[in-house]
């Protein structure tokens, strides 16, 4: 979809979601962001754009304009509420925002971190290079994706990209991301760093694939599960058995 075409007009036209409200509020002294000298004006937004501390999410992927500032050591704090979301480096010289406009989808900004009575929001379009794509069917969106990533955070495009929805597989999920809590016998990719790391999962996935089919039911069951929630079906077709079949048994071969 031309998104910056007449008519639509995405870059030119003016925003109202959340963020655009609160300059507003700020422009006319409605509301004043207090800084504070490690956090800056993170914590004021967390108030004001009601994001509940609660929320926050470490991606330690350089997937971020600011990919430079981004490590395992150094991770991008992520913060999420209803239709307002927060990034937060430690030691940048600006926040990252994004809203949910209700004419204009994601409108993304950033805020400079430093003490001002009326700090202002900047629109940017140098997130749009991921987030108005074919992942979010071409205009601008909120995505959340999963990398395999080098010791330094470096993505590895040629590892594969998993968009991660409510159809993805948890094997699939989290690469690049700080993961805790408790997940059963399942494995996903949160925490791993380096191509060691990911092959040991790679090859625990291989090794369970290889005892389940070992079983009674082998391993269709569980490759069933996996296609029908990659392709959101409910119900097998004769295609489908031959295609879990035959992947059931190159997965076993390869274990």
């Amino acid at each position: 979809m031309p998104f910056e075409e007449e008519g639509i007009g995405y870059g030119k036209a003016k925003d109202s979601g959340p963020v655009a409200r609160l300059q507003q509020r700020i422009d006319q002294g409605q509301v004043q962001l207090a800084f504070e000298p490690d956090l800056g004006f993170l914590p004021a937004l967390l108030k004001e754009l009601d994001i509940p501390p609660e929320s926050q999410m470490l991606v330690f992927s350089k997937s971020s304009f600011q990919r430079e500032r981004i490590s395992p050591q150094t991770p991008r704090a992520l913060y999420f509420g209803d239709d307002a979301y927060i990034g937060f480096i430690p030691g940048s010289p600006m926040l990252e925002l994004t809203s949910v406009d209700p004419q204009l989808g994601a409108v993304f900004y950033t805020l400079e971190q430093k003490p001002s009575v009326q700090p202002r929001f900047i629109r940017t379009d140098q997130c749009l290079e991921c987030h108005a794509s074919s992942k979010t069917m071409g205009v601008p969106g909120h995505v959340i994706r999963s990398f395999q990533t080098d010791e330094t955070g470096l993505v590895n495009l040629a590892s594969g990209i998993s968009p991660i929805n409510h159809r993805t597989p948890l094997a699939e999920r989290w690469g690049g991301w700080y993961v805790t809590g408790t997940h059963g016998a399942q494995i996903h990719r949160g925490n791993l760093i380096g191509p060691e790391a990911f092959a040991e999962v790679e090859a625990l996935v291989l090794r369970m694939l290889r005892e389940n089919a070992q079983r009674r039911h082998g391993s269709l069951t569980l490759l069933r599960g996996l296609l029908l929630q990659l392709l959101g079906l409910t119900c097998p077709t004769e295609w489908e058995g031959q295609a879990l079949l035959a992947t059931s048994q190159d997965l076993t071969a390869r274990a």
